[in-house]
């Protein structure tokens, strides 16, 4: 599995680099953080990284760098996980059909 934030474009650049310089094709899943932002926290306007960051207190010394932005994001993961699991979604497969759901379907 793939976890990113705004994961279709990460999957679709590393994706490509894996086919093009590796000849390789990625069969992962992927899960989206911003889906799961829409999901679990509706009211906050803005589901950039960085607003996530700030909402769970996750410090990105190093915003818009690739490793300063996938520790971030896995904070951020860590934090959805928990709220998650208060909501008694805890298997993979859970996940993923709560990140594909639509935002007003109750789980």
């Amino acid at each position: 599995m793939i976890v990113a934030h705004n994961a279709s474009f990460d999957y679709g650049f590393i994706s490509h680099n894996a086919q093009e310089h590796l000849n390789i094709s990625l069969k992962n899943d992927k899960l989206c953080t911003r889906k799961l932002a829409n999901r679990l926290l509706p009211d906050l306007p803005s589901k950039k990284l960085s607003c996530l960051c700030e909402e769970f207190g996750i410090q990105n010394e190093q915003a818009h760098r690739a490793m300063g932005d996938v520790n971030a994001t896995a904070a951020v993961f860590e934090a959805f996980l928990k709220i998650l699991e208060a909501q008694e979604i805890k298997t993979e497969e859970r996940i993923f059909d709560f990140e594909k759901s639509p935002r007003g379907k109750n789980f």
